[in-house]
């Protein structure tokens, strides 16, 4: 009698175990979690428009925006990857947002940078709040740039976005092609000008001639 309760015991711990391996392997294999926020990454102009393709020497500024849904969401972290083969200047400085954009923060020790991008370390978000990180630049040659973003909510993927930049050469603004200028008509031909000096010089050997 011993051994058949011991057998079911067994049985249903080996059962547990099981229920209990696959759900953690599905987690495993899922790594994420369900958004309680979302991630937006973009390019801007000047005017806040949101752009894809700009000229060398324009300076523009670039955007990660996250924003909460109904319920809140602890532990938010953002992770920016970038590849590109062109060079920037003015782009060193970070401004982060807690408020949709009211207020601004330059520099926080919330944002660590990498060679190949950086951590924001956003903490909470509320319901519906926006976060927001911008930081300008200046492209100085033609290229390109593919920006990446991840959102992890308590150490779980929870959302990501890709943006693409192309830069492009300085176009030449039209009608500034420099041109021959050509020679301008004085009004006098020159065979008038060589017969005039033909007949000074001609007046002045005559008049010379007589004297003698």
């Amino acid at each position: 009698m011993g051994m058949f309760i011991l057998g079911d015991v067994y049985y249903s711990m080996k059962n547990g175990l099981k229920w209990v391996m696959f759900l953690f392997l599905l987690l495993l294999i899922s790594g994420t979690v369900s958004a309680a926020a979302t991630i937006d990454v973009y390019y801007t102009d000047s005017g806040n428009h949101p752009v894809a393709q700009v000229p060398v020497g324009e300076t523009i500024a670039s955007n990660i925006v996250v924003t909460g849904d109904e319920n809140p969401a602890t532990n938010v972290v953002v992770e920016q990857s970038f590849h590109n083969n062109n060079q920037w200047t003015n782009d060193k400085n970070y401004y982060t947002s807690l408020d949709g954009g009211n207020t601004w923060t330059k520099n926080p020790s919330t944002v660590t940078t990498r060679s190949d991008g950086f951590t924001w370390q956003i903490g909470t978000v509320l319901s519906h709040q926006k976060a927001i990180l911008r930081w300008p630049g200046t492209p100085v040659t033609p290229g390109y740039e593919v920006m990446n973003v991840q959102l992890y909510i308590d150490q779980l993927l929870a959302g990501s976005d890709t943006t693409n930049l192309t830069i492009t050469s300085v176009s030449t603004p039209s009608g500034s092609t420099s041109k021959t200028v050509a020679m301008q008509k004085t009004g006098f031909p020159l065979i008038f000008l060589v017969l005039g000096l033909a007949l000074l010089s001609g007046g002045l050997i005559f008049s010379k001639g007589s004297k003698n």
